[in-house]
């Protein structure tokens, strides 16, 4: 999913759940957003390319980058997400944790929608 979307729809959540969690929702924005972080990392390490290069890579529809590890997006870091979630559960862990699941909703609806046969 473009990162626009990630961050229109992350505020929306955010502003939904502010008059809950009221200014620990930034850290719900953050860690909703700021996964994609692994894109990049994949991006330079594997082809050396900056963030803009990166950004423009992902954005180029004739572009189809294979073998890509993005690790924050992996049934590894998952689990372990899972496992620090019930250990150490506190709000703040709440917010943060709902903040990677909608991220990966939002993947997954973006996969889905976008399926190519």
């Amino acid at each position: 999913m473009y990162i626009s979307r990630h961050f229109i729809l992350t505020l929306l959540l955010a502003i939904i759940l502010f008059p809950i969690y009221k200014y620990k929702v930034f850290l719900l924005f953050v860690f909703g957003l700021f996964i994609d972080v692994d894109h990049y990392l994949h991006d330079f390490f594997k082809y050396k390319a900056s963030l803009k290069k990166s950004y423009l890579m992902h954005m180029d529809k004739n572009i189809t980058l294979k073998d890509q590890l993005h690790i924050f997006h992996t049934i590894e870091f998952w689990f372990l997400a899972l496992v620090l979630f019930l250990i150490f559960y506190s709000e703040i862990i709440l917010i943060i944790f709902i903040g990677l699941i909608f991220h990966l909703i939002l993947d997954f609806i973006h996969q889905i929608f976008n399926k190519k046969y």
